[in-house]
């Protein structure tokens, strides 16, 4: 389910990358060209990895002992944050 709505919006960022580069350059500044083949390409890339892992991450019920169910989540914590130039 989540694999599909990622890959879908993988599709739309292909389908519609002229648009997005234009978009890119009034937004950022950044050449035309160099927002077409880095930019787009990078934000494809990401789509791609995450909609790999979309039907990956499960919990995982582990053996106990007696009636007990012990499961394992496999979630993010906290918050990444990162500080990027403004020129790249």
């Amino acid at each position: 389910m989540k694999f599909n709505v990622i890959w879908t919006d993988l599709c739309l960022v292909f389908r519609n990358s002229e648009k997005l580069a234009a978009i890119e350059t009034w937004d950022d500044g950044k050449t035309y060209e160099q927002a077409k083949t880095a930019e787009i390409s990078m934000l494809a890339r990401f789509f791609r990895y995450y909609a790999g892992w979309a039907d990956k991450i499960r919990g995982l019920t582990i053996p106990a002992d007696g009636n007990n169910h012990v499961q394992t989540l496999h979630e993010p914590i906290g918050i990444a944050g990162q500080n990027i130039q403004w020129n790249f």
